[in-house]
């Protein structure tokens, strides 16, 4: 069966930059057992999935992927969720802001869609106030700075609480003390060590079979916009992202 995804770059300024994310727009046709396995194929930090909701006021409903396992919430997914479904279901863009909502694991997430002549220009996630977790003690500090490969004192010597915020997907904010000692970490997860020094960032490709429209730029600070036909930059400021579909010939 073929089940049929659109790739977006998200917060990019040019094609095949920013975040990249692959999302199915009707992913109710994939089993349940596929999603995990999906997610996987597409080698993206994050694969969204859009499907029907039953909860008043949401647009649909949506599950989040990385390569390892389901995420009950992330930002750049949710941006380009919306952007997707807006443009493939033409829905109505009132001028100048429209507000729309899509169902996740903990209900109604909220998304403002600017658009202008009726083109989208940029899309804003209203995130959950911040809750920020106890300090971590010293102990944990210490076995933190191993995972990391750095001494204790490297952290320490900051003067900051190491701790865990979360406005939908809990992160463990862990300051070092200066940018020398950041740029060497390593992440030790059981016995395997992988070094981090910076994000990954998978490229955006065409798989064998497909043929991409050609490129174009659009324009949002927090958004991935269209690329159907070729043409200039609209008139707002960067950074701007852009998105591709691949068809089956």
């Amino acid at each position: 069966m073929k089940h049929r995804f659109v790739l977006v770059d998200v917060f990019a300024d040019r094609p095949l930059a920013g975040n990249p994310l692959a999302v199915f727009p009707a992913a109710q046709s994939i089993p349940e057992e596929l999603l995990q396995a999906v997610a996987r194929e597409m080698d993206h930090a994050a694969t969204a999935f859009l499907l029907p909701s039953l909860l008043p006021g949401a647009l649909f409903r949506l599950r989040i992927f990385s390569g390892e396992r389901e995420i009950a919430f992330a930002g750049h997914p949710a941006l380009g969720a919306h952007f997707v479904h807006a443009t493939e279901n033409r829905i109505p863009l009132p001028e100048p802001v429209t507000r729309v909502a899509h169902e996740g694991k903990e209900g109604l997430s909220q998304v403002e869609i600017s658009s202008e002549n009726g083109q989208i220009g940029m899309l804003r996630l209203r995130q959950r106030r911040p809750a920020i977790g106890p300090r971590l003690a010293e102990e944990e500090i210490g076995r933190v700075a191993r995972a990391l490969g750095l001494e204790e004192e490297d952290l320490q010597a900051t003067n900051q609480p190491v701790k865990v915020a979360s406005t939908g997907l809990p992160c463990l904010i862990v300051p070092v003390a200066t940018l020398d000692r950041l740029g060497p970490v390593t992440a030790t997860s059981g016995t395997s060590r992988s070094r981090t020094t910076r994000p990954s960032c998978m490229p955006l490709r065409r798989r064998p079979g497909t043929r991409a429209r050609p490129p174009t730029r659009g324009r949002s600070t927090r958004s991935a916009l269209p690329r159907s036909r070729a043409r200039e930059p609209l008139p707002v400021p960067s950074p701007r992202t852009s998105w591709r579909t691949p068809r089956s010939p």
